[in-house]
């Protein structure tokens, strides 16, 4: 194996002791020998530490920094990666054991691309399946696609090294939720984000996530913020400049479903309504139906409450 690929597996946690094992088990569980786990434990104050410190696996290493968030630590992670692709796994998350076979031989396909997403699907705690991430086909990532929202999963993305290490994460803690979808935007602007349909993960939905529970004033404020960080940066400006309306509209429709889903019906809505006034036709977009679902439902139970 040594002339072959070599992969990063880079693992950000916080506070995640009850999920570590299960989803560095998915890690190590891989059909494809060549790879490292690498964690960067951002300053969790539960027993994650300790757990860590029992895993015992010859491709196994692990660091604690200070409490930093995520991008940081995942920063920190592509900083220490030996492989000639770095990929990610959230430590709720799982991986398929196919996983980096899959992405060996796509990345082998298409001639060491920088930068190539497999698909992933969503299920809940206990395994049942909630959805399958947007199918592309196997080329790369539209431009057009790509304005209409994250399409992509962290745990999907595998990038060359030395792109990533010239792209890192933005670091602003304001950001978190967004800091993927920004930085996926800027490697977009500079090189193809390939796209390939088989689903190698699984994005684990339970009540800690951290997208869940934010307020309308976080998610305004996070919104903000990519709109901010995205234009300043001159490619990326470039890149997307002509549809700054559409990115808007689709950031404030996220936070619509987010806040829809966790009974802030009034603010969600609120912010549906600004998004296809910025940009009617999202309301075309399959999230329109999981808006308008969670908004009815939630709304039956306040009355039935009541």
């Amino acid at each position: 194996m040594e002339n072959e690929l070599q992969f990063s597996i880079v693992i950000p946690t916080y506070n995640r002791a009850h999920l570590i094992e299960k989803t560095l088990l998915s890690a190590f569980n891989q059909t494809y020998l060549n790879y490292e786990v690498i964690v960067v434990d951002d300053g969790s104050t539960d027993n994650t530490l300790d757990i860590l410190k029992n895993i015992k696996h010859p491709k196994f290493r692990f660091i604690h920094t200070p409490n930093s968030e995520r991008s940081a630590a995942r920063n920190r992670g592509i900083e220490l990666a030996k492989g000639d692709y770095v990929c990610f796994l959230d430590s709720d998350d799982l991986l398929l054991p196919n996983h980096l076979q899959v992405g060996y031989d796509e990345i082998k396909k298409r001639g060491l691309p920088s930068a190539i997403h497999l698909n992933f699907e969503v299920r809940d705690i206990d395994g049942h399946l909630i959805r399958q991430g947007r199918s592309f086909g196997s080329t790369y990532i539209s431009k057009k696609k790509l304005v209409a929202g994250n399409p992509f999963s962290c745990n999907g993305m595998f990038l060359k090294r030395s792109v990533a290490l010239n792209n890192k994460f933005n670091e602003d803690r304001n950001l978190t939720n967004a800091e993927d979808y920004l930085l996926w935007l800027e490697i977009a602007s500079r090189y193809p984000i390939y796209t390939v349909d088989k689903v190698t993960s699984v994005l684990v939905s339970h009540s800690g996530r951290s997208v869940k529970g934010n307020s309308l004033d976080s998610l305004n404020s996070r919104k903000k913020l990519l709109m901010k960080y995205a234009f300043a940066d001159v490619e990326t400006e470039r890149f997307i400049g002509d549809y700054k309306n559409v990115i808007e509209s689709y950031s404030d429709t996220y936070s619509a479903i987010h806040l829809v889903e966790s009974g802030d019906v009034k603010n969600g809505l609120k912010c549906f309504f600004n998004g296809i006034t910025t940009y009617p036709l999202c309301i075309f977009d399959r999230r329109t139906l999981g808006i308008i679902k969670h908004a009815t439902l939630n709304t039956i139970r306040q009355l039935v409450k009541k």
